[in-house]
């Protein structure tokens, strides 16, 4: 999995490629651990790129969740394919997490 990070304004915007499983999650953690421990609380993941996600992934996701709201900030997620917004749903997080069609839209939400 490769993961890009790019600030847009303002807003840490974190985009893995590939798969997000037990191998690759641990990665997107660190990821998104390292934005918030940098004071970047103001986070988009955007998974657009995203084939297919495991528990491990959306622990991942959760766990970063957790960390920007105790912060005082928020993880947003952006442009789920069908498969991963499937999975969203079916966890329940698409009841719990902001997911916008978008990555601008995603951004501009804050």
């Amino acid at each position: 999995m490769d993961i890009q990070i790019t600030t847009v304004k303002g807003v840490q915007l974190i985009q893995p490629i590939g798969r997000l499983d037990g191998d690759s999650a641990p990665s997107l953690g660190d990821a998104m651990r390292d934005a918030l421990e940098s004071g970047n609380t103001q986070l988009v993941l955007a998974l657009d790129s995203v084939d297919y996600i495991s528990s491990a992934g959306l622990r991942q996701i959760v766990n970063a969740y957790k960390r920007a709201q105790k912060q005082g900030g928020d993880l947003r997620l952006s442009s789920p394919t069908e498969r991963v917004m499937a999975v969203l749903e079916l966890a329940g997080l698409d009841r719990t997490l902001s997911i916008f069609p978008t990555d601008m839209d995603a951004i501009d939400s804050y």
